[in-house]
């Protein structure tokens, strides 16, 4: 799969062992307390099982919980998952487990570190602008990763199916594209073909391809309206407020 071929690790030479318990124990010390993130952000061997965790099963639901809460905290603290390439790994993640809880909660947390990554190298997404700091301008190469067709191939074909990963995912396009090359990645993106019939078609000599009378709809944009008549009423209004982002 192409996010395979992303790196995901800033690895440390000490390492910690980590287990459900101690994940959740450090997701409920986060929740609502600036300085936690901030102590956890600066704690590089915690950083990297958090990282380590992303790609096991059984501890990657929790693992992404605590990266989004950390992502929520300071502009220090999101500098310090972007050191340990924090959204490849969550790439990764999502390509590799299947089991819906567990691919949800990743794509949250995808969402939310898109998100802040987004806010902090701009342009400001309802014109409420801040200058970033130096470190965070790096954050721009982040940006234009998760726009990458690499990225996208990960992310995007799970819009075409309702689920709680899909609104993820919808809301990540909505915070996430800010500028027209980035709308551009996602509407021009096609899903990869399965089968070499789907890209090659034979054809006798005098026939010729038809020209589009009308201009063709994005693939991206038809998930998202199949996505309006998905069940919840959260799912709505999350999708519209995408159809409105995409040009």
């Amino acid at each position: 799969m192409a996010g395979r071929n992303l790196p995901t690790r800033s690895c440390s030479s000490t390492t910690m062992t980590i287990s459900v318990g101690r994940l959740k124990a450090v997701k409920n010390a986060a929740i609502g307390n600036p300085k936690s993130k901030a102590a956890l952000a600066q704690d590089p061997i915690l950083l990297a099982a958090l990282i380590d965790a992303l790609h096991d099963q059984a501890l990657a639901a929790e693992a992404a919980h605590v990266v989004a809460s950390i992502a929520l905290g300071a502009d220090a603290a999101l500098h310090s998952l972007l050191v340990v390439h924090a959204p490849r790994a969550l790439l990764v993640a999502l390509a590799d487990h299947r089991e819906p809880h567990t691919r949800a909660a990743v794509a949250r947390a995808l969402r939310v570190l898109a998100a802040r990554t987004a806010d902090a190298v701009g342009p400001a997404l309802w014109g409420l602008a801040r200058t970033p700091t130096c470190e965070l301008r790096a954050a721009a190469a982040a940006c234009d990763d998760l726009c990458a067709s690499e990225a996208l191939d990960i992310y995007l074909p799970l819009l075409a199916t309702p689920s709680a990963a899909a609104t993820a995912i919808a809301q990540l396009l909505g915070t996430l594209l800010r500028t027209p090359a980035q709308r551009a990645a996602v509407t021009g993106w096609m899903p990869t073909p399965v089968s070499p019939e789907q890209t090659t078609r034979s054809r006798r000599g005098w026939e010729k391809t038809a020209v589009a009378a009308t201009p063709v709809v994005p693939i991206v944009a038809k998930w998202l309206v199949t996505l309006l008549d998905a069940p919840g009423k959260n799912n709505k209004v999350r999708c519209r407020s995408i159809l409105l982002l995409c040009p």
